[in-house]
């Protein structure tokens, strides 16, 4: 098990890379997150003491903390954009000169290595199914390596920033499936030894040296960690700072060739910022993470490791549907240079929600920047896959709708938002009249007998939500064939919403029957308030509210009435 302080693994790039171009029955195999193979890897025996609050104290007897360290260099692959999301059609040339320079893009890690005594504790129950695996070295190590990706042929780097990280094993994984067997033998500074955290030299700190000891911090899944590094002489501790400080110094020039990588041929504006309408339409086949009952859905979406949005979480079903209520849908501002930079871009998780402890993950995906620079609004599917160290559920989708957000989508959602804010119920965006509550319903008089004119005699109700403001005297009280007839005519007032141009859907609502007593003390005259919602696309709309009554009319001088402008046929 003992091996020098320090052990270089040059010349790895000559190995070649085993991967699958995405069918098109599954187009999110191609965003799944950056695609590396290890280049070269620089390996030390360090141990991690026990801390007091943050402080290595040399008098306390140390457990047997062994680690290995290394600091890697990977080339990034060549990612394929799948067929319907834009022009990726190009010559042989063309691909050979963009694989070309994907392999001169490279991306810097630190990894930490655990020792294969500490599998038991870590591993678990995946123990007795690994030992049934024949291949390479330790079939246990294999088994915790390869178990989030399954039938998968390329790595998949969910991981980013502060909050969201891959630490386990990917690149290990990457590197086995793209070298022959004689090759798997160079690969010892790995074999046997579980990749504990994966950390990108950008989040790597060193905090401070004294002699062979390390102070370093940090992220790992939304918290700050740190460590005290031991190494077996302070020569080596200082070759492992000078490598940390060169890899630093180079983040802006593979910061660069990842961008070129990124963008392939697309023309960015100085200062171009991009604003995105994205809709978490629903999910199928969301898979249980409790015996006995449906998950409780829901998605969180991260961009560089932080979270920009999340949708409610929607009870007991494995077929989600998100609506606006439901914030399905939102704006997404950002640089479009930010945009391509990111190694990961947008990630969007799937989380069961657990009321008073965190949240089960159930399968994540990626989507490039790339795909979101063409994506025109259409309806996609995208599979999920578990996070690095999460199980593998190995099952559901997620559909989503992405397009650049029109003058009239941000004026919506503004509106949308400030209604609420306001804390009122349901979304306000269109003024709604009618609605009262029970101490008025039980007061307020809707039937009588007319006591004059044409009608005398006879029941009379009160017009809800209130009289043709051209006509009030007479359409204050009608009898019920009257109100039938009145509610045929010809609506007045129609709201135009929507931003497709494809074309226009005119909708009005004339009327509802029979429908059941949502409220309390209806013998005392308290029944549903009774309203229509219309979700379309990007916009949803409301009638006005006829209070108290189980066969509303909705009257042509009413909110009734609207057009919606189709995004798509």
């Amino acid at each position: 098990g003992n091996i020098p302080s320090r052990t270089v693994k040059a010349s790895m790039a000559s190995a070649s890379s085993t991967r699958s171009t995405p069918s098109s029955s599954h187009p999110d195999d191609s965003i799944a997150g950056a695609n590396t193979i290890l280049k070269s890897a620089d390996v030390w025996e360090v141990t991690v003491p026990v801390t007091v609050k943050g402080r290595y104290i040399p008098g306390i007897r140390q457990p047997n903390h062994r680690r290995r360290i290394s600091i890697e260099i990977h080339s990034l692959l060549p990612s394929f954009e799948d067929d319907s999301m834009g022009p990726v059609s190009s010559s042989p040339a063309e691909e050979k000169k963009s694989a070309r320079k994907s392999e001169e893009s490279e991306i810097c890690y630190v990894r930490f290595l655990y020792p294969p005594g500490s599998m038991e504790s870590i591993a678990g129950p995946l123990l007795k199914e690994a030992e049934k695996i024949e291949g390479f070295a330790d079939a246990v190590i294999k088994k915790r390596l390869l178990s989030p990706f399954k039938d998968e042929k390329k790595e998949t780097t969910l991981q980013h920033g502060a909050r969201k990280n891959n630490d386990e094993g990917s690149s290990v994984e990457s590197m086995l499936q793209s070298m022959d067997e004689s090759n798997k033998k160079e690969l010892l500074p790995f074999d046997g030894w579980f990749p504990r955290y994966k950390i990108s030299i950008r989040e790597f700190q060193i905090e401070g040296q004294k002699k062979k000891e390390l102070n370093v911090s940090f992220f790992h899944k939304g918290r700050k960690k740190e460590k005290v590094l031991l190494f077996e002489t302070e020569s080596g501790a200082k070759e492992f700072c000078a490598i940390i400080e060169k890899n630093k110094k180079m983040q802006d020039i593979r910061s660069k060739r990842r961008l070129e990588n990124a963008l392939g041929g697309i023309k960015l504006e100085s200062g171009e910022e991009l604003t995105f309408l994205i809709d978490i339409c629903s999910g199928t086949d969301i898979p249980r993470s409790d015996i006995g009952k449906n998950s409780d859905p829901m998605v969180s979406v991260w961009f560089n490791g932080v979270k920009i949005h999340q949708t409610d979480y929607i009870p007991n079903t494995e077929d989600p549907i998100w609506t606006l209520r439901r914030s399905s849908l939102f704006l997404w501002k950002v640089p479009a240079i930010d945009l391509f930079k990111s190694e990961d871009c947008l990630m969007f998780e799937v989380e069961d929600f657990d009321l008073g402890s965190s949240s089960t993950s159930l399968g994540a995906f990626n989507v490039s920047a790339k795909t979101l620079y063409h994506w025109n609004g259409e309806r996609r599917e995208f599979a999920l896959k578990s996070l690095l160290g999460e199980k593998d559920f190995g099952k559901g989708k997620v559909a989503l709708r992405v397009r650049r957000a029109t003058e009239d989508d941000i004026d919506f959602m503004e509106k949308y938002e400030r209604s609420k804010n306001k804390k009122r119920e349901g979304s306000t965006l269109l003024q709604l009249k009618g609605g009262k509550g029970t101490i008025a319903s039980v007061t307020t008089v809707y039937k009588k007998k007319a006591k004059e004119g044409p009608d005398q005699g006879k029941e009379i109700y009160l017009v809800r939500p209130g009289p043709d403001p051209k006509r009030k005297d007479s359409t204050t009280w009608l009898t019920k064939e009257k109100i039938e007839e009145e509610s045929m005519a010809e609506s007045r007032n129609w709201i135009d919403i929507g931003s497709g141009n494809l074309g226009k859907i005119f909708l009005e609502i004339i009327g509802c029957d029979g429908l059941p007593n949502m409220d309390t003390g209806g013998a005392f005259g308290n029944k549903t308030d009774a309203f229509v919602s219309i979700v379309h696309e990007d916009c949803m709309a409301r009638t006005d509210v006829i209070a108290d009554t189980l066969s509303p009319r909705f009257m042509p001088w009413s909110q009734r009435a609207f057009i919606f402008n189709m995004m798509r046929t």
